[in-house]
């Protein structure tokens, strides 16, 4: 109880997302839009790579500046049969947050 005072909560991700997929012989193509705030950046599913995928930071979690990525956020994903992939991200920063 020491300390509920201080207690304020907020959400920590809150976005809207449209994605697909699309799938052919020879491997799959992902793609993402997201608008709002998010921590993380995985996509299309957290997988093995995604062990590795780093917040920006966790300030924010004991009362320092928001962290987190906050705008839109388009990522584009491709895995090819044979194993090799593809990765881009490009995010539109927003909602007050300027990085």
């Amino acid at each position: 109880m020491n300390g509920l005072g201080e207690w304020a909560p907020r959400f920590d991700e809150a976005f809207i997302e449209k994605y697909g997929f699309y799938v052919d012989a020879n491997g799959t193509l992902s793609l993402s839009a997201k608008l709002g705030r998010s921590r993380y950046l995985r996509f299309p599913y957290p997988d093995a790579i995604a062990t590795f995928d780093q917040v920006p930071g966790i300030g924010d979690l004991k009362g320092g500046d928001e962290t987190g990525y906050s705008g839109l956020i388009l990522t584009a994903d491709y895995a090819h049969k044979c194993g090799l992939g593809v990765h881009a991200a490009w995010i539109d920063w927003g909602f007050g947050v300027d990085r």
